[in-house]
């Protein structure tokens, strides 16, 4: 999980779709008042992965690496980690990958923290999706779908949207949350735990009381879409490096 500091993040704050400066005195601004119930949230830092450098540079190299023209040019790599794209652990990356590199990053990353084993199945199959290496989904037009909501396809996009399933892409699914998402991926921090809610560093404040308030249910529901792309490796993609 990659650790972004508030001085550079405060930096992309200003240029998010309706995330301007913070009114100091208007309520849940970080020195005002806390009408929104800002102040009672709780840190979600266990929801995350454990911070460890040679872990974000196996995820940096395996998003580096997904370039493709067809599910042939796909493999699926890799070792039992925190951060992966299928729960028996490993990345889906193209064949022209540097294996040796993989190898000794794959090593390093082994010393990094792990709190969910990796489950005894087979990884599913690689897919070549939209031009990058992914796990292949059956069916496969839930992932269109959470394309077509999010209006664009991007690095960011893709990786959110690759599984298929709710997780990374709850929040975006859901037309209540997809403006907190639209905001976080502008500011460049989806992903990380400064993008959520009890950090000082979130800069989205305004697109969550819009949508009933930092302790509202589509609240919660962007919270755990952010942890989840983490676990993913898609801050490698979504956040700033």
């Amino acid at each position: 999980m990659k650790v972004i500091e508030p001085a550079v993040l405060a930096l992309a704050f200003a240029a998010a779709a309706g995330c301007g400066e913070v009114d100091e005195d208007a309520p849940g601004a970080p020195d005002g008042g806390d009408a929104n119930g800002w102040a009672s949230l709780s840190s979600y830092a266990d929801h995350f992965p454990a911070a460890c450098g040679a872990l974000d540079a196996l995820v940096d190299f395996a998003y580096a690496n997904k370039t493709c023209s067809a599910d042939g040019d796909c493999v699926h790599v890799g070792a039992c980690t925190e951060v992966r794209e299928h729960c028996a652990g490993g990345f889906y990356v193209n064949a022209q990958h540097d294996p040796a590199k993989l190898a000794l990053l794959s090593k390093a990353a082994s010393s990094c923290p792990i709190e969910a084993p990796c489950c005894g199945t087979l990884p599913t199959a690689a897919r070549c999706w939209h031009g990058r290496c992914f796990p292949k989904v059956e069916p496969a037009e839930p992932p269109e779908a959470c394309l077509a909501a999010a209006g664009a396809t991007s690095d960011c996009t893709l990786c959110v949207c690759a599984e298929g399933s709710a997780n990374a892409a709850e929040c975006l699914l859901d037309p209540s949350c997809a403006p907190i998402f639209a905001c976080a991926v502008k500011a460049e921090c989806f992903g990380t735990l400064a993008c959520d809610l009890a950090e000082p560093t979130f800069p989205c404040r305004a697109q969550v009381d819009a949508t009933g308030g930092p302790t509202s249910g589509v609240a919660e529901k962007y919270r755990r879409s952010n942890a989840r792309a983490a676990y993913l490796g898609c801050d490698a993609r979504c956040s700033k490096p």
